[in-house]
């Protein structure tokens, strides 16, 4: 094949920068395997339109120029040195709207070298046959390398093309920017795993064949006709590297289920990015929603998402019904970060998440899902599986929050309360949490693992405490609604308090072991005190079941408190399972009674009955009761049993107690002297 030279025209005539006049060459218009050659001339070419030449290469040197026109031009060789398309010094190429199509059955290289600003290409297509691919040999501006820039299409038909330099032992990649559509309809758009260069894409499609992806950084900034930024049907290598979608539209993204993306990045203001087809989006590595939306909701379909690695949000997460997981099992990082102006939406879809951190910002908004998340793991460097940054952060759990890390881990709001607005679980025999602040959810189960308030941190729950596993409440300030402990409870001490304030759907306040068979070892009092302030309905009673408490099990002090708490005693029946209270006994407002006449009822220490009432409302007990002392303050209400009620010290009753005898025995039992005090005109038989 030849060499031929563009000598151009010699001043006369009307062709003088004809591309298809012989005598503007040295050796005949180029050809196909043809090497044409553009130096300094005064007259440089101009391909007219419509031409459409075959040739085997192009050069255009120092002062030479190349006006392409609307052409498809179809390179099938390449030059001694191995170049197809070669610009250098300050050779240019005004590109019009042609296209360089690149056909030979071996490697092809581009080199472009030049400071002219006209070295761009508009539609490049690769439609090889042999085994030859095409390279980029040199993208630079004359002195430092530069983005090699397709201002419209890319094709790639069969084999390949690449942004490495070199075939078998590349030293340099270079980036790539394609301000039009690129599509791989056969064969490879390789950028190469070992690279660390950027192409940007306007839109992404491969229907058939392969996208190999740089190992940087693949920008997507626009979308096709149909409204996608990325369709692939063929296959896609994400390479470890980063897919951007910096999109300004609701846009649609599909790649196959078989494969998956490395990092996948929302990067636009204007952006609604959406999975399409039968596309689970699967990312290997991180998520990254740096401003802009991530929806899981296409045309009525939820779609599923998994994140290995880490998702940080700070422009918005979409979960809509979808199910979700984010960094599973991850510990390097939380599997969730929501910072300043991101958004989690958590949805009604079923979620797992490594962990969760919220920055302290009001514009920091993180909503769990309304069914299911399942919190397991933590960040290790923080040794926290949630960790709210602040007061001002935005955190919503209204569904079911499962804790399954199997190790220590804690969590917290950091200056204030962690608050789940429904359920907290606790799920794992090798989880071992720790509050690290006050929380507070509307029921709490450990259904296996322990919780652990920590530093004597408060722990308030409005609802139900279900304990299968462990509690321990330390000297902190603990507010429960109802408390089953079939596992083993470790009630606050006498530093800390527990307050009930409701019972449970059986009606039930506090329950050692089941309401069928109490096991008072499955509370451990640690000599606190547990008040009950009900506030609820006069008609409902709340039960105490705790079976016969001694020195470490069932309930040390106890207090009624509240106008509306009417308390009871439960006797699941057999020999012991009375109910007992190891030390004092008070009244201070409300009503308590045995739930049923003849049940017993034993306190080992001071019963006070200061205001309200002690069997003033129900049937007249019946039962054997017994007393360390008791004493009825003014106003008060105490209706004894009609048998033997056993006193191991001193009895008093006020003036102005309601004191009703009920025809029973007050029996004085302790071994010194007692004190028998009754003011006013009441009378009581002994």
């Amino acid at each position: 094949m030849a060499v031929t030279n563009w000598v151009g025209g010699d001043g006369t005539g009307t062709q003088q920068t004809d591309w298809t006049r012989a005598a503007n060459w040295d050796n005949g218009v180029p050809g196909s395997g043809d090497d044409a050659v553009i130096g300094n001339v005064t007259y440089d070419p101009t391909i007219p339109d419509g031409t459409d030449p075959t040739l085997g290469s192009i050069q255009v040197a120092t002062g030479g120029q190349l006006t392409a026109g609307n052409n498809v031009i179809t390179l099938d060789d390449v030059d001694g040195s191995g170049l197809a398309f070669y610009l250098s010094g300050t050779g240019a190429f005004v590109k019009g709207t042609s296209t360089i199509t690149f056909t030979g059955s071996s490697n092809q290289y581009i080199a472009i070298n030049t400071s002219n600003a006209n070295r761009t290409f508009y539609n490049v297509t690769v439609n090889k046959s042999g085994s030859g691919d095409v390279y980029i040999y040199q993208s630079r501006d004359g002195s430092s390398n530069e983005p090699l820039v397709i201002s419209n299409n890319l094709t790639v038909s069969a084999r390949g093309f690449s942004t490495a330099n070199d075939s078998s032992s590349p030293s340099t990649y270079f980036d790539l920017t394609v301000e039009g559509d690129c599509t791989v309809s056969g064969g490879t758009l390789e950028g190469n795993a070992a690279s660390g260069a950027t192409v940007r894409l306007k839109s992404l499609t491969v229907s058939s064949g392969t996208y190999s992806a740089t190992g940087g950084e693949t920008i997507i900034t626009g979308e096709t006709g149909a409204g996608r930024a990325v369709d692939i049907v063929g296959t896609f290598t994400h390479n470890s590297g980063t897919l951007s979608i910096q999109t300004p539209a609701d846009t649609l993204l599909r790649w196959p289920s078989s494969s998956s993306a490395h990092h996948l990045r929302i990067n636009d203001a204007s952006c609604i990015a959406r999975p399409t087809g039968d596309n689970k989006p699967l990312i290997g590595g991180n998520l990254t929603i740096s401003a802009g939306e991530f929806n899981t909701l296409e045309g009525g379909q939820n779609h599923a998402l998994t994140v290995t690695g880490a998702t940080s949000v700070t422009g918005t997460l979409t979960c809509n019904d979808s199910t979700v997981t984010l960094g599973s099992g991850l510990t390097s990082a939380y599997g969730l970060t929501v910072n300043t102006n991101g958004t989690f939406a958590g949805g009604s879809g079923s979620h797992t998440i490594g962990s969760i951190k919220v920055s302290n910002s009001a514009a920091a908004v993180c909503t769990l899902s309304t069914s299911t998340t399942v919190i397991n793991s933590e960040n290790d460097s923080d040794n926290r599986n949630i960790n709210l940054a602040g007061t001002d952060s935005v955190f919503t759990s209204n569904g079911v929050c499962t804790m399954t890390f199997a190790g220590a881990t804690r969590a917290n709001r950091l200056g204030g309360t962690l608050t789940f607005g429904g359920t907290l679980k606790i799920n794992n025999a090798s989880l071992a949490f720790t509050a690290a602040g006050p929380i507070q959810a509307a029921t709490l189960t450990i259904t296996a693992g322990t919780f652990d308030t920590g530093s004597d941190q408060a722990l308030t729950v409005t609802g139900e405490v279900n304990v299968a596993g462990t509690l321990t409440c330390n000297s902190s300030v603990c507010s429960f609604g109802s408390l089953d402990s079939t596992g083993l409870t470790n009630l606050a001490d006498d530093s800390g308090s527990t307050l009930i304030t409701s019972e449970n759907s059986d009606g039930l306040s506090i329950v050692a072991g089941t309401f069928g068979t109490c096991v008072p070892a499955k509370i451990k009092h640690n000599n606190g005190t547990v008040t009950f302030n009900n506030h609820s309905d006069p008609a409902t009673h709340a039960a105490i079941v705790c079976g016969n408490s001694n020195a470490t099990d069932g309930l040390y002090n106890v207090i009624i408190d509240g106008a509306n708490t009417i308390v009871d005693t439960y006797d699941p029946g057999g020999a012991g399972q009375e109910c007992k209270i190891h030390n004092n006994f008070t009244v201070t407002n409300g009503s308590f009674q045995v739930n049923g006449a003849s049940n017993p009822f034993d306190v080992g220490g001071d019963v006070l009955v200061s205001a309200g009432k002690m069997f003033g409302d129900g049937a007249a007990p019946t039962g054997a009761m017994s007393f360390g002392s008791l004493t009825i303050a003014s106003g008060a209400e105490f209706k004894a049993t009609s048998a033997t009620t056993t006193i191991n010290l001193d009895f008093r009753y006020e003036d102005g107690a309601n004191f009703t005898h009920n025809s029973g025995t007050v029996t004085f039992a302790g071994a010194t002297d007692a004190d028998l005090e009754m003011e006013g005109g009441h009378s009581g038989r002994k």
